[in-house]
Parts: structure tokens; C-alpha cells; sequence
């Protein structure tokens, strides 16, 4: 069964989600960690103040994480679209077999990646470039593999 909605809040505390199904996913802790695995959802939006997020073994259209300080950590295998956005924190990427066309955007930070890679325009292209990406650090390394 798929829920039209779920929303998962903490005020001091983590979030930690499995098996979710739904049209609309949300997660928002204010102090506290976002876990999620094996979750489900047209659209996936998650959010800290001060907090890691984690995302494994997700099927979404589009995920969209922001956090104030903390760190973020994706495998993007089933999400053709994600948006991330970081004051402090590091973003670790690991990408699907169709690769991504990524937008980098970063006051401090750096890109590191193994993969092999090509520049067109303000774009990074991995692999094939089927997803699409987006990351705004202001000061947190970005980790593609």
C-alpha cells in the first residue's frame, strides 16, 4: 500500500525510515539524524538544522536534501533527480550505472572522484549522464564514486 504523505519530524532526535511508500516523503529534524532505506516515493525531501543525512536504497523521481551543518550521504541507483544543499558538511554521491550530469556549486569545498568524468559547460557528465544533479556546499567537499 502507498500512503498519498508521510511526514517524519523530530525536534532533538533522529529519523530513521524503511520500507516507506508513498507519493510525497518528508523529513525535518531540527537536531538529529535522517536515515532512510529502502523507501519508495515520487518525490523524497529531507531536511536538518544540525544533523547527517543518509539515504540507501531509495526509488524516487526526485530526492531533495538541505542541511545547515551536517553531512550528507546518497546512492542515487533508482533517482533520476536530486538537489543538495549544504552550509558545513561534506556530500558523498554514489552514483547509478547510468551515470549523471552534475551542477557543482562550492565557496570552499572541492570535488574528488575516482570516476572517470568530461566537462560540458558548467556541467560535470559521469558515465552516461542519465541523472541529474545539483550540490551547493559553502564550505564541505563533494565525494563522487
Amino acid at each position: 500500500m502507498t500512503a498519498g504523505r508521510v511526514d517524519l519530524s523530530s525536534s532533538s532526535g533522529s529519523i530513521q525510515a524503511e520500507s516507506v511508500s508513498a507519493q510525497t516523503l518528508v523529513c525535518s529534524a531540527l537536531s538529529g539524524a535522517v536515515g532512510l532505506g529502502e523507501a519508495a516515493a515520487q518525490t523524497i525531501e529531507c531536511s536538518t538544522s544540525s544533523g547527517f543525512v543518509r539515504m540507501d536504497g531509495v526509488d524516487a523521481d526526485s530526492v531533495g536534501v538541505t542541511t545547515s551543518s551536517g553531512g550528507v550521504e546518497l546512492t542515487l541507483a533508482d533517482v533520476p533527480e536530486a538537489d543538495v544543499s549544504t552550509s558545513s558538511g561534506d556530500v558523498t554521491l554514489t552514483l547509478g550505472e547510468g551515470g549523471a550530469e552534475l551542477l557543482y556549486a562550492s565557496k570552499s569545498g572541492k570535488m574528488q572522484t575516482e570516476l572517470v568524468w568530461e566537462r560540458k559547460g558548467d556541467l560535470y557528465v559521469f558515465g552516461a549522464g542519465e541523472g541529474r544533479l545539483t550540490v551547493e556546499t559553502a564550505s564541505g567537499r563533494l565525494k563522487i564514486r
